[in-house]
């Protein structure tokens, strides 16, 4: 069948040797640690096969949201390269190349994660979309193998609640639109705002505290998003810019909670959406999703505390 042909490549400074960096990836029993797509089922049954750091180690998965596939070592070059070959079951059939490539700097190491891959010449307008969400998964990966190495655990918790009911609740926030690059500091200046205001407004103490996601591209990296004071009861308070308001009524939604930093949020956007494509449940037009933030890092709150839950409203039925 005639293909299309896509690469991508990711890379980050990590402060552990190229020699540890080898050691960990050549290794599949450690991926369960660190894996951007394990953490998102962490049932998924995992067979691993052949010795570790040798050519032939492999696992398998067989996932009920994540797919099914395997990877085995294809090459290496002992604390500068290992190469693995993907095979891809589920939810569609594809053998990519994959590689990382470890460079020592100054004593830590700088890695690489790297893809070629392709697309069916029929699905051709995919080709950069795919890019986009396997480089996602990459930075994801990488974050979490820095967590691993530099610190020996990585404080990223996935909790999958499925289909939930939700309350009515009413978001009252400011507007801001930026690239998903640079949506933490985006968001710390307009909670910074939206602080102020509610002062100077005299609004009333919030229930709880929330980000509504009104328009997301991930291709064109860009983000528009309400950061907002939610109140469960009736909000009657008047409003003006640069205030918004964005009302909910009772609705249905799937709820995955994550625990851990917002660095790693990304994973638990990634299992709510791998969840709702597995289950091909349709998605709200008349409600957004939206990020409860339910413990906020805060003086004295640990890492592994930070909860975050994420809602994404599904069509009534």
């Amino acid at each position: 069948m005639f293909s299309i042909p896509f690469e991508v490549e990711k890379s980050l400074l990590i402060d552990v040797s190229p020699s540890r960096v080898y050691e960990v990836i050549s290794d599949f029993s450690t991926w369960p640690k660190w894996s951007p797509w394990l953490c998102q089922e962490p049932t998924c049954p995992v067979d691993i096969q052949g010795q570790a750091h040798h050519v032939g180690h492999r696992q398998k998965w067989d996932g009920q949201h994540i797919g099914s596939g395997s990877m085995e070592i294809k090459s290496l070059e002992k604390d500068k390269s290992v190469r693995h070959q993907l095979t891809f079951l589920k939810p569609w059939k594809s053998s990519p190349q994959t590689e990382f490539a470890f460079e020592n700097v100054g004593g830590k190491t700088n890695v690489t994660w790297k893809m070629k891959g392709s697309v069916p010449l029929f699905l051709f307008f995919l080709k950069k979309m795919m890019g986009v969400f396997v480089g996602m998964d990459y930075e994801r990966g990488l974050k979490l193998l820095k967590d691993f190495l530099e610190n020996g655990e990585v404080h990223n918790k996935v909790q999958n609640h499925g289909e939930v009911s939700c309350q009515p609740l009413t978001a009252v926030g400011v507007r801001r639109q930026c690239s998903f690059t640079d949506i933490s500091s985006s968001m710390e200046e307009a909670f910074s705002e939206l602080m102020k205001l509610k002062t100077e407004r005299n609004l009333p103490e919030p229930d709880c505290y929330l980000s509504v996601y009104q328009e997301s591209d991930p291709v064109k990296n860009t983000v528009s998003y309400l950061a907002s004071l939610g109140y469960r009861d009736s909000f009657a308070t008047e409003t003006a810019a640069p205030l918004e308001v964005i009302r909910y009524s009772t609705h249905r939604a799937l709820q995955v909670d994550h625990l851990g930093p917002y660095r790693h949020l990304g994973n638990a956007w990634s299992t709510l959406y791998g969840f709702q494509r597995a289950k091909k449940l349709k998605v709200s037009k008349a409600h957004k999703a939206y990020e409860l933030y339910l413990v906020m890092p805060d003086e004295g709150v640990a890492e592994k505390d930070v909860h975050t839950s994420i809602h994404l409203p599904l069509r009534e039925a």
